[in-house]
């Protein structure tokens, strides 16, 4: 298989799905015109009737373009500059459309867009809607090359291909290609939105949902690349399949708070679609200066499903398990296959089987937990043996394929001990989950009940539940890994989707794993059945050791001590009242008291409950789960539901595992983060993983914060709160270690007090070097002062203001006089003091109140600090 070129280019490939409607689905739901509405009617779309086809082709090898195309050049580079509200036609003009270059270099004829202004508009079908069809294919050839003057060292990003422009909230998708500077690590990134903008709601803004992303990097920086998307809505799990130069990546669009297939279905066949080529009037440019040329060679949209030819493709799975072809003819009869592939399993599921036995009998594992698996480096054989599982994993059940177990489950999430009995048990489940809605947690549509059981890779389970519980939205889960890998890489050491979801709509549902896996009960925010019995068949028992009182539930710790003894099963699981942890057998030895790990971190999430304001107790358990790598390659730690350590990923702790092959495996760490530390109730015990670790865990709990990205500051109050309440550290000592910088109180004060914008009075945001507010101590130095003078029970009775109101929206105006009067203080100088200073009309508000006199008090100790002369403030100033 040819080695991809691996490029100082790299291509963001933002797929920008929308959930705004075309005009036929406008007619249907009229209110869509409405921007408070659009969240709601996009998420109802519904799919038109897929019954068109068509081909539309562009190859550019004529000597000039045809009415399907328009071309624009920028009248005014100064006007994007001077006003975000400018129309199109104030930035950009229309251009005679026989400037445009059509060149050749032998092989390819392509139309070369050489300033970073040009730009192409195509209309595939003039104006005429596409029509309703099952899959949509857009294919592109393409070459870039930097434009002359770029400079040096700066990055540089162009839009290649976009519907309405490259926003995550606009309909259709954008291609967009950044030159990263030479000394950055180059990277392909694929994105995809849930469409829906932002609009206010209440007064209050709530922006569009952040949507998928996908990253590649094998774009070729120095000849032509293929690309193309294909949008697959007939499928049962619709996704959009992306092919950059022969590798493919997907994007699953099953997640309905991120995109609606149907609205976007809708879209792409109505009359509203465009292609921009080259960038789009409405963003010039994303975050960089476009220094880049574009040369496009071929432009093509097929639209309707092809047909499987399965004799041809049980041709090819026989010839390859001959084994008589060179490499090169491998990978293009596996090129072949793919081509004529249309995810329909009748015709050929005996050669897929067959195949899969075939190439595990000749090779290992496709992953391995020491390294990574590059999609890259794998043979044409395997490339396909992946993909096949891959298909098998997330598409069918056994009912379809038959029971088959997958050589790689012994690596990840491991394998079952033959040995170990297989059981019928009746259990219990909490059917009962009701969100707060002023209560803000990440990924709370949804809690998972564990069972306490685990199902063999390969093997049937049969899960019996009462007719009341078929219409309850319920589901079961194969598999305690329900992250998908592919969002972030395109090498693993696991597959990127290995748990497998079950309908709890009968009374009788059968499930399976080819990779096996915990089972979990998946209940929705307003289930209210109480605590519910369900009996599972043809399972293994997970070491588990519980507070719940449940029927199943083991609450001795003798027993859960013996059962890990036994290593029946890779994982063992631990669940408190509000915390819960499920990590690989080979950590076993190091959680032997996990009494004290649940103790410790119930006491941290009370803490924090206490400083948010809100009530006490919670309506899901915080839950911990180690995987086999970092689940989101673009923060050190995946927060949400559940929160992901994992076993791989930093350099250090490679060393570490290098000789571990399974999750029985002993481990001597336990990878990124570890509660462990927190039992010596001592501060200087935790390293800087525990600071990502709270700062990631802040974003996860949405706390009031005001502007300027001060989110990215106020997370650190989590540790703040947990060092000085929990682990005993003093306020200084505590809101040192809490946040970004080595700051104490004082050293802050002095930071902000050398600001500018501080000595002019001007509220902190923006400096002229960078922003003020984010990943600095200063930010939010003012809830340790308050919570220092007046306690931790202060700073929650300010939050607990806007709980009330429902909101994580921190202006200034009220948090100014919200706060001074849920503290019967005037804290207006306190406020002021640390870069929040207030209008007239709030003082004279909160200026009736006591004074804050401990805070007065406090800001002698801030004076004492200042620096008595230039050559001291200039050393003060270099300390910092």
């Amino acid at each position: 298989m040819n080695a991809a070129v691996r490029s100082r280019i790299a291509l963001v490939v933002i797929g920008i799905l929308t959930l705004g409607a075309c005009s036929a689905a406008e007619d249907e739901f009229p209110e869509l015109s409405d921007a408070e509405d659009v969240g709601e009617t996009s998420f109802d779309a519904i799919s038109c009737e897929a019954d068109s086809v068509g081909l539309y082709e562009q190859a550019f090898d004529s000597d000039s373009l045809g009415d399907e195309f328009e071309y624009f050049l920028t009248r005014d580079w100064n006007l994007w500059e001077e006003s975000e509200g400018l129309d199109r036609n104030d930035v950009y003009s229309p251009a005679n459309l026989d400037d445009v270059i059509l060149d050749s270099d032998g092989v390819h004829s392509y139309v070369s867009l050489t300033q970073p202004e040009d730009l192409l508009k195509y209309s595939p079908a003039r104006g005429e809607a596409l029509g309703c069809a099952d899959e949509y294919n857009f294919a592109i050839d393409f070459r870039i090359a930097p434009l002359e003057g770029e400079p040096d060292d700066d990055d540089s990003c162009r839009t290649l291909i976009t519907t309405e422009g490259a926003f995550r909230d606009n309909r259709g998708f954008t291609v967009l290609i950044c030159r990263n500077n030479p000394a950055d690590t180059e990277k392909l990134t694929f994105w995809t939105s849930a469409g829906i903008q932002g609009h206010e709601v209440d007064g209050e803004f709530v922006p569009g949902p952040e949507g998928y992303q996908r990253f590649n990097g094998q774009l070729d920086d120095s000849g032509w690349n293929s690309l193309s998307f294909r949008f697959r809505f007939g499928l049962d799990s619709p996704r959009v399949e992306i092919n950059l130069n022969g590798l493919t990546t997907n994007v699953r669009l099953v997640e309905g708070d991120r995109a609606n297939f149907a609205a976007i279905q809708n879209y792409l066949a109505g009359p509203d679609l465009e292609l921009w080529l080259g960038g789009h009037p409405d963003n010039y440019f994303i975050d960089n200066f476009p220094w880049l040329q574009m040369d496009i060679a071929r432009l093509d949209l097929s639209v309707g499903a092809r047909e499987q030819d399965s004799v041809l493709l049980t041709s090819i799975l026989t010839e390859l398990m001959e084994g008589s072809n060179t490499v090169a003819q491998e990978e293009e009869m596996v090129k072949k296959f793919y081509a004529h592939f249309e995810n329909e399993w009748d015709g050929i599921g005996d050669a897929v089987i067959a195949f899969i036995k075939d190439t595990e009998q000749q090779s290992p594992p496709l992953f391995t937990l020491s390294q990574s698996t590059s999609l890259l480096d794998l043979t044409p054989k395997d490339l396909l043996q992946f993909g096949l599982k891959q298909w098998i994993l997330d598409d069918l059940t056994a009912e379809v394929t038959g029971p088959i177990a997958f050589q790689e489950s012994r690596v990840f999430p491991g394998a079952v001990r033959p040995t170990a009995a297989r059981e019928t048990v009746d259990i219990e489940i909490e059917g009962t989950y009701q969100t707060d809605p002023n209560y803000l947690l990440n990924d709370s549509d949804s809690v998972a009940r564990p069972t306490g059981r685990y199902l063999a890779p390969g093997e049937i389970a049969t899960v019996t539940v009462a007719q009341s519980v078929t219409d309850l939205g319920w589901e079961v889960q194969v598999g305690t890994h329900g992250v998908d890998l592919e969002r972030s890489y395109y090498d693993w050491n696991r597959f990127p989707r290995i748990s497998r979801s079950f309908a709890l709509d009968s009374t009788e549902v059968e499930i399976d794993n080819p990779l096996g896996g915990a089972l979990y009960i998946w209940v929705p925010d307003g289930s209210d059945a109480g605590n519910t019995p369900i009996n599972i068949a043809g399972t293994v028992a997970m070491p588990s050791y519980s507070y719940k009182k449940l029927q199943g539930s083991e609450n001795s710790l003798a027993r859960f001590t013996a059962a890990l003894a036994k290593k029946e099963v890779p994982w063992f699981e631990v669940i408190g009242n509000s915390f819960a942890y499920t990590y690989p057998m080979g950590m076993a030895h190091l959680y032997g008291d996990p009494d004290a790990v649940i103790g410790v971190m119930e006491e941290s999430l009370d803490a924090i409950n206490v400083m948010a304001g809100r009530p006490q107790e919670r309506y899901r358990e915080e839950w911990m789960v180690i995987d086999s790598q970092n689940p989101d390659g673009n923060v050190p730690f995946y927060t949400g539901y559940p929160s992901y350590g994992y076993l791989s990923y930093f350099a250090e702790f490679q060393a570490e595992t290098a000789s571990a092959s399974t999750p029985y495996d002993r481990l001597e760490s336990d990878g990124f983060w570890s509660a462990l530390p927190m039992l010596s109730r001592d501060v200087s015990a935790l390293d800087m993983d525990a600071q990502m670790f709270w700062h990631e865990w802040g974003h996860l709990n949405n706390l009031p914060t005001g502007p300027c990205q001060e989110v990215e500051a106020n997370v650190h109050l989590l540790a703040n709160v947990v060092y000085n309440t929990v682990l005993g550290a003093d306020m200084d000592t505590a809101f040192r270690n809490a946040g970004p910088q080595d700051y104490d109180r004082t050293d802050a004060a002095l930071d902000m007090m050398f600001s500018p914008n501080w000595q002019i009075d001007e509220r902190f945001c923006e400096d002229e070097w960078d922003n003020e507010v984010r990943y600095q101590n200063r930010a939010y130095a003012r809830w340790a002062d308050i919570a220092d003078l007046y306690g931790w029970e202060a700073v929650g009775d300010i939050h607990h203001e806007f709980y009330l109101m429902g909101t994580d929206a921190l202006h200034d105006d009220d948090l100014i006089v919200l706060g001074s009067q849920a503290l019967n203080k005037n804290l207006a100088p306190l406020f002021e003091f640390w870069g929040v200073p207030a209008d007239p009309a709030t003082k004279k508000i909160v200026e009736a109140l006591p004074p804050a006199t401990e805070f007065i008090q406090r800001l002698e100790l801030y004076k004492s600090a200042i620096p008595a002369n230039e050559s001291a403030q200039r050393s003060e100033i270099e300390r910092l």
